[in-house]
């Protein structure tokens, strides 16, 4: 049902808002934002169908595993969601940068994988905890729609907000999740040295995150390194990332 409304929404607001001007630029390009849109809605139902049919028709899978995927499909859905929004309201540089925005999409064709769905750090025991991240899923996956669209002040500001809820909860994957993305705004800014606090501070507790998020953060404190003129450093922070999205994506 989410789904079918943000279909929905698709038709009626994101071509408004990327086509507002009506040049041929932002015609072409709500055209094609259009198109992934609703391809990726149509391979997200088809994928939750999937997942559920797994286990309850099929009975190839556990309970365990279907959860598993349906966690990782829910990611999707929110960012598509969250793209759908931000597009809606596209001001000029959100259009130049409409094509990073709908990148942002990530892969459905790896939440099928049980290997990779598994791995992944298992939700907050603690029900309070489980509450409070489950309903800041939204605005987490809002934060790289926004850095794709170059609005740093936002990612800053929602980051901000995020952390006020999570760091007193102390569940470490939305902190250095939020604190990454944070870094890498303040990175693009040009305010190095706050940029590489950030990502210190969110290194403090990585061992408690997935591969996958600990390889984004050392990606982006390789490019703070490379933007500061460290090029060593930069290449140290990089083959780190690199192994690690090998071991994370296989």
């Amino acid at each position: 049902a989410a789904l079918h409304r943000a279909e929905q929404v698709v038709q009626q607001r994101v071509q408004a808002g990327l086509a507002s001007d009506a040049t041929p630029f932002t015609l072409d390009t709500a055209r094609r934002v259009l198109e992934r849109f609703d391809a990726y809605a149509g391979e997200w139902a088809t994928a939750r169908r999937e997942a559920c049919e797994a286990t309850h028709v099929r009975h190839e899978q556990s309970e365990a595993v279907m959860l598993a995927r349906v966690r990782c499909l829910e990611q999707g859905r929110h960012r598509l969601e969250g793209g759908v929004r931000l597009l809606s309201a596209a001001d000029a540089e959100v259009v130049q940068r409409a094509a990073d925005v709908v990148a942002q999409l990530p892969p459905l064709e790896r939440c099928s994988e049980v290997a990779y769905v598994t791995a992944d750090v298992p939700p907050p025991a603690d029900a309070e905890t489980a509450r409070v991240v489950d309903s800041l899923q939204a605005d987490l996956a809002q934060l790289p729609l926004l850095q794709a669209a170059a609005k740093y002040a936002e990612v800053e500001a929602l980051g901000t907000k995020i952390l006020e809820q999570v760091k007193p909860l102390g569940y470490a994957p939305p902190i250095v999740e939020t604190l990454t993305w944070m870094a890498d705004a303040h990175r693009a800014r040009g305010e190095f040295d706050r940029a590489l606090a950030e990502a210190r501070e969110a290194y403090v507790i990585v061992d408690e995150v997935s591969d996958e998020d600990v390889a984004r953060l050392h990606r982006t404190m390789g490019t703070i390194f490379s933007e500061r003129n460290d090029p060593e450093a930069a290449q140290a922070e990089y083959r780190r990332a690199h192994a690690l999205f090998e071991r994370a994506l296989g």
